[in-house]
């Protein structure tokens, strides 16, 4: 399956308070990580992903992708299992003087369709 989100970054953004979007997920295995930095961003903003308060990507603590006309092809093995199924993105632009948007797409392989097994319980009405 494939999920997609925008982060607006307005100008002048801090890392202190960064500009924040959710990308809701399912319970899976997150196999590819698509990040587009349009033309114009000349290298001033910055983006993480975290997944349940731990950074996801990139993988090392503290560090962030940036980049200007660049699109980021990132294959993985990141497992999301752990509800709530979605991976928080986080941006800054502190030396920006316009508004940026990076772009996120993730490909994710759904667990039910591999293995049958769904998250949580499934309740049937009582005599089924």
């Amino acid at each position: 399956m494939a999920y997609y989100a925008a982060l607006t970054i307005p100008a002048g953004t801090t890392q202190a308070e960064p500009a924040t979007a959710f990308l809701d997920l399912a319970y899976g295995t997150i196999e590819q990580v698509i990040v587009l930095f349009p033309p114009g961003h000349a290298g001033l903003t910055r983006i993480q992903m975290y997944y349940n308060e731990s950074q996801a990507f990139p993988r090392n603590p503290g560090e962030f992708y940036i980049g200007d006309d660049t699109v980021l092809n990132i294959p993985t093995r990141y497992p999301i299992h752990e509800a709530p199924w979605r991976l928080e993105l986080v941006g800054w632009a502190p030396d920006a003087a316009l508004d940026h948007n990076v772009h996120v797409e993730i490909a994710l392989i759904e667990e039910a369709l591999l293995t049958g097994v769904y998250p949580g319980e499934i309740l049937l009405p009582e005599g089924m």
